[in-house]
């Protein structure tokens, strides 16, 4: 009796631990679902770039710059000179090809005009300048709109864009900002030396060298220059040689 009971036991154990073994089996067995790229294939390497269109991989020659497009990648074999470019690889003509471009209107409602608004908030266009003649009565106003411009130049004309350097209509229309120096005087010419005194301009005889012929100034130069007598200069603070510049100092 006792027997066949350990032995019945030894069945039902035996049972119990092929269960688990072939349900652990089955578990690792599971196979990954399958994945399709946005060109159909199982496990394919094609994306969709930002414009919406599905890029495949593909083989590149860069000596005769031929392409074949490729489904699948695996067990590629290069020869050459051949190259594998995928999708996403920096410099891969084809990403992001097919998007239209936005259209943009400059400040003159030029549809990609090179109109651009200048710090004054002015909005300045492109001109044709003849760089032989100089003549101001030859410029051209283009304003957004270049097309076609550069094929009918006359020998010396350039086209001038808005932000090119040395253009003096760009931001000549600015109010300049009011500054008073540190005698009060609205873009004067007083200026605080280094022991802490406002200096002020002055009127100096450079052939005399009397000092009771000193005229100070102050901040304002306005006009000076056409009264001066011979021999009169304008001393400005800063001037090298001004005695009264950093005199104050202890």
């Amino acid at each position: 009796m006792k027997t066949k009971t350990k032995t019945k036991t030894k069945f039902v154990v035996s049972i119990c631990a092929l269960t688990l073994i072939f349900t652990a089996c089955k578990k690792d067995a599971v196979t990954p679902e399958s994945v399709l790229d946005c060109n159909g294939i199982e496990n394919g390497v094609a994306v969709v770039d930002s414009c919406g269109d599905c890029q495949q991989a593909y083989i590149y020659n860069y000596v005769s710059h031929d392409v074949v497009y490729l489904d699948d990648t695996t067990d590629i074999t290069l020869v050459g000179t051949t190259m594998l470019v995928m999708p996403e690889d920096a410099g891969n003509p084809y990403w992001n090809s097919g998007c239209i471009p936005a259209v943009v209107y400059d400040c003159m409602g030029v549809e990609n005009g090179v109109a651009v608004i200048d710090s004054c908030g002015d909005c300045q266009g492109a001109y044709v300048y003849n760089m032989i003649t100089h003549d101001p009565t030859e410029i051209v106003m283009l304003g957004g709109d270049t097309n076609g411009i550069s094929v009918t130049l006359l020998p010396g004309q350039v086209i001038i864009l808005p932000e090119d350097a040395g253009n003096p209509y760009w931001n000549s229309g600015c109010i300049p900002a009011v500054v008073y120096d540190c005698m009060g005087v609205e873009n004067g010419v007083a200026v605080i030396d280094s022991c802490g005194d406002c200096q002020g301009a002055y009127v100096y005889n450079m052939i005399t060298h009397d000092p009771t012929e000193i005229v100070m100034l102050g901040g304002d130069t306005n006009g000076i220059s056409v009264t001066l007598l011979p021999g009169q200069v304008i001393i400005l603070p800063e001037d090298a040689g001004n005695p009264y510049w950093n005199s104050g100092c202890k």
